[in-house]
């Protein structure tokens, strides 16, 4: 067998040997966890899906009624948009009918009282406008508002299903050591196990000077 064939045999067993180092590193640290949290694991995963229900319950909740500002605010601005239209559309035949020859033939009362509607209708059209653009700056709010609900809503769904399936206490706390300490067991196993190993071998591998 080459040099290189013996040297990653043998660097094959130590990392096996690393890895179950970890791995037991990994099961001590999840049993410190769970006697670290001093409660039944049964007890808490239940009162932890209650919270999450509650708190998804609430976040539909708030999705509805966001919605239905949305919908209601969708309305208004139809209507506005309407009202406008009309009011512009009444705005611009009275101007027509009030404007050019028809002005000077007609009775000057009438005049006066066409050229005061022709303003209200001129200002019906401008509020209208108005309110129209407040609020689509509005949906547009909620539309923000509705999005971030949907996005806490969904979180809240997922973390509630996998609290839900989370029904082994073993596995949860070597989840929880993993998730805490992982990264830092398996540099320390490395570190540890298969450093000073490897140094080794490459040392007593070199061919004497």
């Amino acid at each position: 067998m080459g040099l290189f064939a013996q040297f990653f045999s043998w660097l094959l067993k130590r990392l096996l040997g690393a890895a179950l180092v970890a791995g037991l590193g990994l099961a001590a640290l999840a049993w410190w966890q769970q006697q670290k949290a001093g409660v039944d694991f049964a007890t808490a995963r239940q009162t932890e899906l209650l919270t999450l229900g509650r708190e998804a319950a609430k976040l539909q909740a708030d999705l509805a009624e966001v919605q239905q500002r949305i919908t209601a605010g969708q309305s208004v601005v139809t209507a506005e948009e309407l009202r406008s239209r009309q009011a512009a559309k009444v705005a611009r035949e009275l101007d027509e009918l009030n404007s050019g020859l028809s002005r000077l033939t007609t009775d000057g009362a009438q005049v006066k009282e066409n050229d005061e509607r022709l303003a209200r209708l001129k200002q019906m059209e401008a509020d209208a406008d108005k309110r129209a653009a407040d609020t689509r700056q509005a949906l547009t709010r909620d539309q923000w508002a509705q999005d971030g609900v949907e996005l806490a809503l969904a979180r809240a769904r997922e973390k509630y299903e996998a609290t839900r399936k989370d029904d082994s206490a073993p596995l949860h706390y070597l989840r929880l050591a993993w998730d805490r300490y992982g990264q830092l067991v398996l540099v320390a196993a490395g570190v540890i196990f298969i450093a000073p190993s490897v140094w080794w071998f490459l040392r007593s591998s070199r061919p004497p000077e």
